[in-house]
């Protein structure tokens, strides 16, 4: 063999060996992982973030009432339950209240437990007219 092969075999062995050497050295310098946000129990969580979380439930779940009393008048009204007048009656209620969750939201702070409180009131109250009105035999 000459010269320059040897040298070739050399370096390679060594960098081979450098290799195997710094590998454990990388791994352990690596950070732990930790688990996503959202996995965390929430007493683990920073302040600011649970109180984020909890804004953002109140507001989803607000949102899926809203949705779902949106689908009770239509099917009310297709079903011929509600009659033109009190379904119109009712939908407007419910712009109301979507306007006012709007009005909350934009404080960029997400909505307050307060919030929450009289936005679900308001759709309770709506939900039992929507079911009186659709209980009432006036079909029209």
């Amino acid at each position: 063999m000459n010269t320059t092969t040897k040298t070739l075999i050399t370096l390679a062995a060594m960098a081979a060996s450098l290799t195997a050497l710094s590998a454990p050295v990388m791994a352990s310098a690596q950070p732990m992982h930790q688990q996503p946000m959202h996995e965390q129990p929430m007493h683990e969580r920073p302040m600011h973030q649970q109180r984020w979380e909890n804004d953002n439930r109140g507001s989803a779940a607000v949102a899926v009432r809203i949705n779902t009393l949106r689908d009770r008048i239509i099917n009310a009204r297709r079903n011929g339950d509600l009659s033109r007048r009190e379904a119109t009656r009712v939908d407007a209620r419910l712009d109301n209240i979507i306007a006012l969750k709007r009005s909350f939201e934009r404080s960029d702070r997400g909505l307050s437990g307060s919030e929450v409180a009289n936005l679900n009131d308001r759709l309770d109250r709506l939900s039992y007219s929507l079911r009186d009105q659709a209980h009432d035999g006036n079909r029209r």
